[in-house]
């Protein structure tokens, strides 16, 4: 009877360790994500800046830098969403 109880926490506590190191990396790529759609949000918006270079009516200007903001928002929701899916399962995991 020992040895199952010792083998069924060896066996639990390496799951426990395998989750979290697995979780771990995901949320790593879903930061680095987050990140790289924050740098090209930035770009985005400095290239949509007033002062900007080319000769672009007022109103054309206001669609596509409202297009792209709003494409960009739904990324980064989307993104979010996946982020806060995988620490809810890493917190099912760890209780």
């Amino acid at each position: 009877m020992e040895n199952k109880s010792l083998f069924s926490s060896i066996v639990l506590t390496i799951a426990l360790i395998v989750g979290y190191f697995i979780h771990n990396s995901q949320v790593i790529k879903l930061n680095n994500e987050i990140s790289s759609l924050t740098q090209e949000y930035n770009t985005k918006l400095i290239a949509l800046q007033p002062n900007n270079a080319r000769q672009i009516t007022k109103s054309s200007a206001t669609t596509s830098s409202t297009n792209a903001l709003e494409s960009l928002n739904n990324q980064l929701i989307k993104t979010r969403s996946a982020l806060k899916k995988a620490q809810d399962k890493l917190s099912l995991a760890n209780q």
